[in-house]
C-alpha cells in the first residue's frame, strides 16, 4: 500500500503497440498500468455510490418504485457503465470523452434525484448530504480524463505497422 492507502502500483513498461494508462492523479515516484475499466478511481468511486443509493432506496415508499427509486438507481448506475463503455471506446478519442461527458451527466442526475428523495423526507439531510458530497468527487475526476485523454487512449498502430 501506499502512503494514501491505495494499493501500491507496478512499474509502468509500455506495452507493445499500446500506451500505457496512467492514474487518474499520478504520483510523482510511480505509475501504475490500468488494464481493466474496474481500475479506475472514477469506476471505483461510481461503483461505491451505486451501493449506497441501492441501500438507502431499498426503504423508500412503494408508490416510488417506479419513479424515483428506479430513476436514482438507474442513473446512478449509468455513471458506472458509462466509464466502462467508455474505456471499451478509448482508441477513439471523441467516443471516449462522450462516454465520460455521459457519466458526468449521469453523476449530476442522480445528485438531483437524491435532493427530491430528500425534500421528499425519504432519506434524511444528513445522508443526503452525505452521499451528495461524496459524489461530488467523481465529476471532477471525469472532467480532469476529459479534458486530458491522451494517457487513456490506446495507441491505434498495430505493433509492426510503424511506418
Amino acid at each position: 500500500m501506499d502512503q494514501g492507502g491505495k494499493p501500491a502500483g507496478r512499474q509502468v513498461r509500455k506495452p507493445e503497440g499500446q500506451q500505457a494508462a496512467e492514474p487518474e492523479f499520478p504520483s510523482a515516484t510511480r505509475r501504475t498500468v490500468i488494464r481493466h475499466h474496474w481500475e479506475l478511481d472514477t469506476h471505483k468511486l461510481a461503483v461505491e455510490a451505486v451501493m449506497q443509493v441501492f441501500e438507502l432506496s431499498k426503504s423508500w415508499p412503494a408508490e416510488e418504485r417506479f419513479s424515483l427509486t428506479d430513476q436514482v438507481r438507474r442513473s446512478s448506475r449509468s455513471v458506472a457503465a458509462q466509464i466502462a463503455e467508455g474505456w471499451g471506446k478509448r482508441k477513439h478519442e471523441a467516443s471516449f470523452i462522450n462516454k465520460l461527458n455521459d457519466a458526468e451527466g449521469d453523476a449530476a442526475e442522480a445528485q438531483d434525484w437524491i435532493m427530491f428523495a430528500v425534500r421528499c423526507g425519504y432519506l434524511d439531510r444528513e445522508n443526503g448530504r452525505k452521499i451528495h458530497q461524496e459524489s461530488d468527487h467523481l465529476p471532477g475526476k471525469l472532467t480532469k480524463m476529459g479534458n486530458h485523454p491522451t494517457p487513456w487512449l490506446l495507441n491505434r498502430k498495430s505493433p509492426g505497422n510503424e511506418h
